[in-house]
């Protein structure tokens, strides 16, 4: 969950869902990270932002060495990062955040690469 508010105040709070097509496996571990096989892990380190902040999403991934693609959107698609994941499967994406993303700002990741089965 992620709580953004206003230089007026009003606060909005969202929260990250998705869907995964594909097999469905227990946690593979990479490099000690608990990232089911199917899954994608968005993780921001603040839980509440400003209007101009700039907010550092990490995406990790089951698998290392992809490519994939973090959208921003508010009422529509607003904004859209293309990532490189590391070996192990990590990637920092810096997200500006603009005063008339609130409310409503969602994230959503999307990545392609390989992984044992």
């Amino acid at each position: 969950d992620v709580r953004v508010v206003d230089g007026e105040g009003r606060v909005n709070r969202a929260s990250v869902s998705f869907f995964v097509a594909g097999h469905s496996g227990e946690p593979n571990g990479i490099k000690g990270k608990n990232v089911a096989a199917d899954e994608l892990k968005l993780l921001l380190p603040e839980q509440e932002f400003q209007p101009g902040d700039v907010a550092q999403v990490t995406v990790q991934a089951p698998f290392g060495n992809g490519t994939g693609v973090l959208t921003v959107a508010c009422q529509s698609l607003v904004a859209s990062y293309v990532f490189k994941l590391s070996a192990d499967g990590v990637a920092t994406v810096d997200v500006p955040l603009e005063a008339w993303y609130v409310p409503g700002v969602s994230l959503e990741a999307v990545a392609a690469g390989a992984c044992e089965r």
